[in-house]
Formats: structure tokens, C-alpha cells, sequence
């Protein structure tokens, strides 16, 4: 007959508190920072006005419109993941409800 080191209970026990959660769906939302897209010159250009005389310079640096990824409405969102997020800087853990409103799905 056979002993284990780690009785049945502790591997329970294991599994239902930290194993389980970590897989489990839950009710969050994940922000974090997007892309940057670059203004000059493909969104923003200088160009002289009507009639009158602007003087404009040409730019000397970048300018960067930053946008935000949040996560869908339907989108899953494990228990591991919202970890993950925690523990990074620039992610964001909200719940659900404060950016969706109740049966907001991603065909509406």
C-alpha cells in the first residue's frame, strides 16, 4: 500500500480555493492602454486657411493619439487573467457593471 505526501483533502482543498477561481469566468472588465497612432501627417495637416496668411512650421516631434482597449461585453474574463492584470501597472480591473449597462451584448 501506497502513502501520498499531500493527503486527499489538502489537494481538495487546493483545488477549490486557488485551482477553480483561476479558470473560473468572472464578472470584471480589463482596461488597458491601445495603440498609438501618429497625427502628423496622416491625420493632422497644417494648411494655410482661405485667404489669409498663417505662418505654420513645419513639426519637430510627434504628436499621438493614444486609444484604450477595454474588454467586450460578451468576453469571458477568467480569474487568472484579472491576476495577470493586477499585477501589471498599466492594466485595469473594473466590475462589469460600471461600463456596461445590464444585457449591453456586442451585437447591440
Amino acid at each position: 500500500m501506497r502513502f501520498s505526501r499531500t493527503p486527499l483533502l489538502v489537494r481538495a482543498l487546493f483545488f477549490f480555493v486557488i485551482a477553480l477561481p483561476l479558470a473560473t469566468p468572472v464578472n470584471f472588465v480589463v482596461i488597458q492602454p491601445g495603440e498609438g497612432a501618429p497625427l502628423f501627417p496622416k491625420i493632422l495637416q497644417l494648411t494655410k486657411g482661405f485667404e489669409e496668411k498663417i505662418e505654420t512650421y513645419k513639426p519637430d516631434g510627434q504628436m499621438y493619439l493614444l486609444s484604450i482597449w477595454v474588454s467586450n461585453p460578451d468576453a469571458k474574463v477568467l480569474g487568472a487573467e484579472i491576476v495577470q492584470c493586477w499585477v501589471r501597472s498599466d492594466c485595469a480591473v473594473i466590475p462589469r457593471s460600471a461600463v456596461y449597462q445590464k444585457g449591453t451584448n456586442t451585437k447591440a
